[in-house]
């Protein structure tokens, strides 16, 4: 609903997010009830495994890799198995890799952002 107006014109919106949305609108509604009840469980394992570990936050790199050239296919983006669990998440630049800075995001447990993000400031003091 956000692009609505524009998809309806179409020149105002590119190709792919054409595409994107007319994908999306073949979605029924109890798909999504579906993909939104899985999600919900997937979410519960991921919190339940974090619990049992006795973790409240993990470390990751913020990007599989450096940034392609411009023009190339970028890898896989990591980042979005943490949108669609719904964890707070907050990438904090520590380092720098062929001169580019080089992050590590925080990842808490559900809504456990206020702990994320103390722990990205004290993070990022120490470096």
């Amino acid at each position: 609903y956000y692009f609505k107006e524009e998809y309806k014109q179409k020149t105002l919106v590119s190709d792919k997010m054409y595409e994107i949305i007319e994908r999306g609108n073949r979605i029924t509604l109890d798909e999504y009830n579906e993909a939104l009840a899985i999600q919900a469980e997937y979410t519960a394992l991921f919190d339940d495994w974090m619990a049992e570990q006795e973790l409240d936050i993990l470390l990751d790199f913020s990007t599989a890799t450096t940034a392609p050239l411009f023009g190339e296919d970028d890898e896989p983006d990591n980042c979005l198995v943490w949108t669609f669990l719904g964890l707070p998440v907050v990438s904090v630049p520590l380092f720098q890799y062929s001169g580019m800075p080089f992050g590590v995001q925080v990842i808490g447990r559900k809504y456990s952002d206020y702990m994320v993000l103390n722990y990205a400031e004290k993070l990022q003091c120490q470096m």
